[in-house]
């Protein structure tokens, strides 16, 4: 079993990487807007303008509500938490903690369990281990600092990616 320092994850890192990641998945409402309006400003200047409207105005508003969808769904809450995560040889356990306003940390009695069977994607970006699980929009971000030796992270390395190559 490894154990993890207590830690938690801003909420600007996890919409960072939710927001990434759909944009990567939907390139093509850059690409195709891109190449109509350089297409169009061949033929008028207009498009010129209207591109830059678009990209002034309608891209931002865009990235904001994708924003708040992100951070609003239930599986990231927990991801903003404070805790600890015990990484076991068949599943992983997250322990929530509160920390009250004199620093003195207290464990809250429920924890969730997931099986690395339930793993979908797998990455390091930025010094922290990514793990998305198949239940809903469950993410697990967990920094490479919080362990307490670099050989811990590569026990957790190596389990990760057994259980992720299947």
């Amino acid at each position: 079993m490894v154990q993890t320092k207590c830690h938690k994850t801003s909420p600007s890192f996890i919409a960072k990487i939710e927001m990434r990641n759909k944009l990567i998945n939907s390139l093509w409402l850059f690409i195709f807007p891109v190449a109509a309006f350089t297409l169009g400003f061949y033929y008028n200047n207009a498009f010129l303008y209207i591109g830059l409207m678009l990209i002034f105005l309608l891209y931002p508003f865009l990235l904001t509500v994708s924003y708040f969808n992100t951070l609003l769904l239930p599986g990231y809450a927990f991801g903003l938490k404070p805790r600890i995560i015990n990484f076991y040889d068949d599943s992983l356990e997250v322990i929530y903690i509160k920390i009250d306003e004199e620093g003195n940390e207290t464990l809250i009695t429920n924890s969730n369990v997931f099986n690395y069977n339930e793993i979908s994607s797998l990455e390091i970006i930025k010094e922290y281990f990514i793990i998305k699980f198949n239940a809903g929009k469950t993410l697990v971000a967990v920094p490479l600092d919080a362990f307490y030796s670099p050989e811990d992270i590569a026990n957790v390395a190596q389990i990760l990616n057994q259980y992720f190559k299947k």
